[in-house]
């Protein structure tokens, strides 16, 4: 049986502060990562904040629920976040 999931994206600028910019990781509503950035740090800075919610099947947290099994594709999603932040 196929049931859908749903991967909830929330952004907003931040124009005040700056130092504050970072990005909130939660698999199936736990906190997996946190005050995590977006780009790479020697491009452009993106002033942006932002929590990502995540069901279990996208990615599999590891056994302690502090980092993702599959670190290319938590790489690979942050990655294109950027780019698709850089456009809009």
């Amino acid at each position: 049986m196929n049931t859908t999931k749903t991967l909830t994206f929330i952004f907003g600028l931040n124009i005040q502060n700056h130092a504050a910019d970072e990005v909130f990781v939660y698999n199936s509503d736990r906190l997996i990562k946190m005050y995590e950035k977006i780009g790479q740090p020697n491009k452009k800075t993106i002033y942006c904040r932002g929590v990502i919610d995540e069901p279990s099947i996208v990615l599999e947290p590891t056994h302690n629920k502090q980092s993702f099994v599959d670190e290319k594709e938590y790489h690979f999603l942050f990655k294109n976040m950027g780019e698709y932040i850089r456009e809009h």
